[in-house]
């Protein structure tokens, strides 16, 4: 919560925000802290509505987002088993199971859903555009050097044939291309969740 100095004869005591601060209310604040005392706490209190201003500029939302990026952090610290691209805001699974564990594709999207790893359990099977962002054609297989868990084989995604709902797009990381695959097939499967 904000707060806010104001003077009161010789005291000066904190009294809480309950809206945020502006610029008329650092100036009021600053003339109320400037008056009635001598140069040195004059000089202290513009030093306290110079330290307020600073603090008003963080709204509560940048605040929220950076605890939320120290708990992503934190989570991908404790558990190795996870992968974060910041850069398009998604959290990847990268434990074992993501090179044993074979569904079709009806089971993957069950699987992604129960998933908690990382102490979440917003997990989701991606969507093709995802999945195809960790692809490394270079490597062997194809995935970035990040993921330490992968098959040379193909991984379901989220979307389905626009064509034929029957069948499925996929990724082979064993060539790194796309394609479609019945969805009666076993593929692996890779979760994914927003960061929020």
């Amino acid at each position: 919560m904000n707060a806010i100095f104001t003077s009161g004869g010789f005291g000066a005591k904190i009294q809480p925000l309950t809206r945020p601060i502006t610029k008329q209310t650092l100036a009021i604040l600053s003339l109320r802290l400037y008056m009635p005392f001598s140069s040195g706490v004059r000089f202290l209190s513009l030093f306290m509505v110079f330290i307020l201003f600073g603090v008003s500029r963080l709204d509560a939302n940048s605040i929220s987002e950076n605890i939320r990026n120290k708990e992503d952090a934190n989570a991908e610290k404790k558990c190795k088993k996870i992968v974060t691209d910041r850069n398009r805001g998604l959290m990847w699974q990268d434990n074992e199971e993501t090179k044993s564990v074979k569904t079709n594709f009806k089971q993957a999207l069950g699987y992604c859903k129960r998933l908690r790893l990382g102490g979440y359990g917003d997990w989701k099977l991606p969507r093709i555009a995802e999945l195809t962002t960790i692809t490394d054609k270079s490597r062997k297989p194809k995935i970035k050097k990040e993921f330490h868990n992968a098959a040379s084989n193909f991984y379901w995604s989220s979307s389905q044939s626009t064509l034929n709902k029957t069948y499925s797009w996929i990724v082979n990381f064993n060539t790194g291309c796309t394609n479609y695959s019945d969805s009666m097939n076993e593929g692996y499967v890779r979760c994914v969740r927003h960061l929020k």
